[in-house]
């Protein structure tokens, strides 16, 4: 608190250090305020200081990645969902998250994002949206074969899908389902079933009802992937948690063994017939950015492929699940997000 205005030549040169050393105090911490906000004189930046990095698209062909930057009118926040759309021939990502972080006085997200965007295999175009998905915690987004459209799942298990020209709501919640309760959710080509799983059932959607099967996921294993992958190959759901792998048959889940896998996302190649998990490797992070990890699943173990110079993730994204992926069906590749944010 300032001091307050003193009279008497006695009591102002009592109260003239103190004011003193309240208004150098003040100013210290208005330095240090600016010091971190703005990192070594620049302008307010994000949270390592000085600019930002670009967001990139990571393309996988089974020996290595290629990274393609991505321009600042594309997607680059650190919340993205992805699917492949089969109707459309394209790669839709759903952009909702914080696009620039920043900290000091005046930090946090200073640019909230909510767009779509499509990836012809060359670059990302936006899409015109009249609405958007409502964003309940951590979701997943998939192609539903039965309602030929891609659909989101958001952490409640409501429902959007996406029809060319924006996202509408269409298939109810499960009943019983409120607040985060998803673990994960996916499609199951085989049986055209919209499958989610909740920590004590696994409910399906045949497109006229929801179907409750006894048995789900631990929560405890749960990661902040919640993309259920389905292997084309072994005809199964695969969920890769945190220290196990779970598969689904159409009437059971089983729990397999894995290496650490718990901050990474998941897909699946149906050229090599595998599922493919990308992680950061925290323990060889760098000033600016952590490498990342390729492990694949046959469908018994996980094998981690020797990736000569793979990319790193910025480290503003070092805390999230890992870049989201999709594979792209008409050009024959693995599509991965690195957000700059």
């Amino acid at each position: 608190m300032w001091p307050t205005s003193l009279t008497g030549p006695v009591r102002v040169r009592r109260g003239w250090p103190l004011y003193l050393l309240a208004a150098g105090g003040m100013m210290l911490v208005v330095v240090l305020a600016s010091w971190l906000a703005i990192g070594s004189g620049g302008s307010a930046g994000p949270v390592y200081g000085g600019a930002p990095p670009a967001a990139a698209t990571w393309l996988w062909n089974g020996a290595g990645y290629t990274s393609v930057e991505i321009p600042p009118s594309g997607p680059r926040s650190n919340a993205v969902e992805m699917a492949y759309d089969r109707s459309r021939g394209l790669v839709l990502l759903w952009d909702h998250g914080c696009g620039k972080v920043v900290m000091g006085f005046t930090g946090g997200c200073h640019d909230l994002v909510n767009r779509t965007y499509a990836w012809d295999g060359r670059s990302w175009a936006p899409q015109a949206t009249g609405t958007s998905p409502t964003a309940v915690g951590a979701g997943a987004m998939l192609y539903d074969a039965a309602l030929q459209r891609v659909i989101y799942v958001n952490g409640a298990g409501q429902v959007w899908e996406w029809d060319g020209g924006g996202w509408r709501s269409s298939i109810p919640a499960p009943p019983g389902s409120s607040g985060d309760s998803l673990v994960a959710a996916g499609y199951e080509p085989g049986r055209n079933l919209l499958v989610m799983v909740t920590p004590a059932r696994t409910l399906t959607w045949d497109g006229s009802r929801w179907t409750a099967v006894p048995g789900g996921i631990d929560p405890a294993a749960a990661r902040p992937d919640r993309q259920l992958v389905y292997d084309t190959a072994l005809k199964q759901l695969v969920y890769v948690a945190k220290s196990s792998t779970w598969t689904w048959d159409g009437a059971r889940w089983t729990s397999h063994g894995q290496p650490d896998l718990g901050s990474g996302s998941a897909g699946y190649d149906p050229v090599r017939q595998v599922v493919m998990a990308v992680q950061l490797d925290d323990s060889a992070c760098g000033k600016s950015a952590c490498p990342v990890l390729t492990w694949t699943w046959d469908g018994a173990s996980w094998t981690k492929v020797q990736v000569p110079h793979a990319p790193g993730l910025a480290l503003t994204r070092s805390a999230t699940a890992g870049p989201p992926m999709a594979f792209d069906e008409a050009r024959g590749q693995m599509v991965l997000f690195a957000g700059a944010s």
